[in-house]
């Protein structure tokens, strides 16, 4: 299975062997794909690899030649935690009371998966 990625530039790294596609075609573009994921953040990139890790045609676009969306302007830091009840009283005291508590808790349990999840990429 492919997963291809565009961007406008048409050029750049893909990374993980994926084709790249220098320039869109106006007419004549009659691919399917299970899966379409617009913007090449740490998001988007992490939705693709797991989409097509489980087996789905994917097409990841951005808008920019290179991939990291707003993600670069993390410096490559992502939030995590050791202990996933701690993130969610630490969420909890610091969101003011803007953000449901079932919200909440997912994050937090995302939270304290990431580090071993992105071992598991490399």
């Amino acid at each position: 299975m492919t997963t291809e990625t565009w961007s406008n530039a048409g050029h750049g790294r893909t990374g993980r062997g994926h084709r790249h596609m220098t320039e869109p075609t106006a007419q004549g573009f009659h691919d399917s794909y299970d899966i379409v994921i617009v913007g090449y953040g740490y998001a988007g990139g992490i939705a693709a690899i797991e989409a097509h890790d489980a087996g789905a045609r994917v097409l990841l676009i951005d808008k920019m030649a290179n991939p990291g969306g707003i993600s670069v302007c993390s410096y490559g830091a992502m939030r995590s935690a050791h202990d996933a009840g701690q993130a969610f009283a630490y969420l909890k005291a610091t969101n003011g009371g803007r953000t449901p508590d079932d919200v909440l808790r997912a994050l937090a349990d995302g939270m304290a998966g990431m580090e071993d999840y992105v071992r598991t990429l490399v």
